[in-house]
């Protein structure tokens, strides 16, 4: 219900899209949820550092090759939005969250934005 640009900025919906973790935690509980983060996410953007391929999240797909593209905005930007939820209770992110689907439902959301 809530577009963007995404073949220059995909890592806006896809990074949403993968941080399903509310529900992960819900379902199969934080111990699982945790274990899905850590080796899922975690560790591979943590591998791409070590290699000193690290690159921005905001940019569009064709500057990334396909390891880049699935590391940097699968898993990158989930961590983003994992950071973010650690930041703020949740009530807050889940707030956040809210007010971000009104504002662009049906519309084009943007990084800015």
């Amino acid at each position: 219900m809530v577009g963007n640009n995404q073949v220059d900025e995909p890592w806006l919906d896809e990074t949403l899209t993968q941080y399903s973790m509310l529900y992960f935690e819900t379902r199969y509980g934080s111990d699982r949820a945790t274990d899905l983060l850590e080796n899922n996410f975690q560790k591979p953007y943590q591998a791409l550092q070590d290699t000193q391929e690290d690159m921005p999240i905001g940019l569009p797909v064709a500057a990334y090759n396909e390891r880049e593209y699935s590391v940097i905005v699968y898993r990158k930007g989930l961590l983003y939005f994992h950071e973010l939820r650690q930041e703020v209770d949740e009530e807050t992110y889940t707030e956040v969250l809210r007010t971000y689907f009104k504002r662009y439902r049906y519309g084009i959301a943007t990084p800015e934005g």
